[in-house]
């Protein structure tokens, strides 16, 4: 409950970011997506009554706009109570992924091939070593490949 609580407020703390998902796709299909019908007991079973409400009344104001433009690009914006507050745009070229956002204050740019097989090591190793097995041991089963399989 506390992490749900502190993405709420971090949510509701951030700034305005005046239209940016629009304006970076002129011309885009609009889709609204709306969280109302999401129940907050399904968060758990611990919460309290007053608790679901306030899950729930955020979840009422909360909406993801999402502009697509074909296959390739997208941005989203998330509002609360019709306010902007979070948005980004999404670009693919192949394995390139570009997102922008005001949040970012730059371009990101990935390269699905790479820098997935990358965090595919990274899962691979936090499961080994939550096996408890040692550095030695996981270093030895990461470069013989194992994990990319």
């Amino acid at each position: 409950m506390k992490k749900l609580l502190a993405i709420l407020l971090t949510l509701a703390m951030l700034v305005p970011m005046c239209g940016f998902a629009e304006e970076s796709a002129p011309g885009a299909t609009r889709t609204v997506i709306f969280l109302k019908d999401f129940n907050a007991k399904v968060l758990g079973a611990d919460i309290d009554e007053a608790e679901e409400k306030a899950v729930n009344d955020f979840l009422d104001a909360l909406r993801v706009i999402v502009y697509q433009q074909g296959t390739t690009s997208a941005a989203y914006e998330v509002t609360l109570n019709d306010q902007p507050i979070v948005d980004y745009a999404v670009q693919f070229s192949g394995a390139d992924v570009y997102v922008s956002s005001d949040l970012l204050g730059e371009t990101l740019y990935l390269n699905l091939d790479e820098d997935m097989r990358h965090f595919g090591e990274l899962v691979y190793r936090q499961q080994l070593s939550q096996r408890g097995l040692t550095a030695e041991v996981i270093n030895e089963m990461v470069s013989s490949g194992y994990y990319a399989e």
